[in-house]
């Protein structure tokens, strides 16, 4: 076989195995978001919404225990609320997608660790799982669970990094200093107060 006509066939191996690999990730992706749906179901609050106080019909009332149902076999719920859109959750992701592609070294201005971290950037590596302080409590609650629904133990501290940002005004007198200490705002990002108040103020 030629030289040429060899790495002709490598690279249509290698495209057909691109191909079977790109396939086959799609098609888990789509069968985990068709588990996701058939497992738990999507509660649409425009119905709920176009109340404006009114008497909520036979109907809704059902939905309304479904719900509740839901919260309470599952521990969440999946709601689709038409206030809200995908392009404000863009719009939010990218922005804290931008502030931690930054250095380690850049991200620490927004650290406050003399206020216990309340407010501003958390680095990785500060906050320990419960389980670490109380390991038998954690142990007892595990054995308590089926093998299948057990969770693997943490063996060190938590290696992500969050940002605190209080959502709403905050109180004129407070006990809570730390709780209640003036927001930080990275710098180089002007949109940020808006877009993370905005974000805030949908979730609530």
């Amino acid at each position: 076989m030629q030289p040429l006509q060899e790495v002709q066939n490598l690279a249509a191996v290698l495209n057909q195995q691109q191909s079977s690999s790109s396939s086959i990730k799609a098609s888990m992706a789509a069968s985990a978001a068709s588990s996701t749906q058939e497992a738990l179901p999507v509660f649409d609050l425009s119905s709920f919404l176009a109340l404006k106080g009114q008497p909520a019909p036979q109907a809704l009332q059902e939905q309304c225990q479904q719900l509740a149902e839901c919260l309470a076999q599952t521990g969440c719920l999946v709601v689709r609320d038409p206030r809200v859109s995908a392009a404000a959750n863009d719009t939010f992701l990218d922005m804290l997608e931008s502030y931690f592609s930054r250095s380690e070294e850049a991200k620490q201005a927004e650290a406050r660790p003399e206020l216990a971290y309340q407010v501003g950037v958390t680095p990785a590596g500060v906050e320990v799982p419960r389980c670490l302080v109380e390991p038998e409590a954690c142990r007892q609650q595990l054995a308590a669970l089926q093998a299948e629904q057990q969770p693997t133990l943490p063996t060190g501290p938590d290696m992500k990094w969050r940002y605190m940002w209080r959502v709403g005004p905050r109180p004129q007198s407070t006990q809570y200093a730390e709780l209640n200490a003036t927001p930080v705002v990275p710098k180089g990002i002007p949109q940020w107060c808006a877009v993370m108040n905005d974000w805030g103020s949908k979730l609530l």
